[in-house]
């Protein structure tokens, strides 16, 4: 009889994982759809900080407004806060996407500053202004005044 109760027992939490597993990956795709409406994930998403930046990523690339590219900034922020390097890969990533929208210079700054407020690390201020100083002058003089980049004012 012990036997069968721990075979029970073991099949119950195997079962509660699975349906708190399922609960969390229907809450995560409720919160993408949010933003982007035909957002779809599937369990291979969620294995790890990998799958989960890859995610990320991928609905980013659906993604053409500014504002709702940091909303989804601001989840990825959240969501892959167990593992900083992929958090700060991720979140890069998504700024240079951002870069690459048609949008207004003053849109694409108001971005970028907002995403970069969920990093402390200056090189990430750092790269994003390297970058924009080879995409767009005005872009980056801009960026650099936002950004009280000081250092970096007597290149503007």
């Amino acid at each position: 009889e012990e036997e069968e109760e721990k075979e029970m027992g073991g099949e119950e939490s195997i079962e509660t994982f699975d349906s708190s597993f399922l609960s969390e990956m229907y809450e995560i795709e409720a919160r993408l759809q949010e933003m982007v409406p035909t957002a779809r994930i599937t369990d291979q998403d969620l294995v790890n900080s990998e799958a989960k930046s890859d995610l990320i990523i991928r609905i980013g690339h659906q993604i053409q407004d500014l504002e709702v590219l940091a909303n989804l900034a601001e989840f990825a922020d959240g969501f892959l806060s167990k593992s900083p390097t992929i958090q700060k890969n991720c979140l890069n990533q998504l700024i240079d996407q951002g870069l690459h929208l048609q949008q207004s210079k003053d849109d694409i700054v108001h971005f970028i500053n907002k995403v970069l407020q969920h990093s402390s690390d200056t090189s990430d201020t750092e790269r994003v202004l390297d970058k924009c100083r080879q995409l767009d002058k005005e872009l980056y003089v801009k960026l650099v005044c936002t950004t009280h980049t000081e250092q970096r004012y007597s290149e503007i």
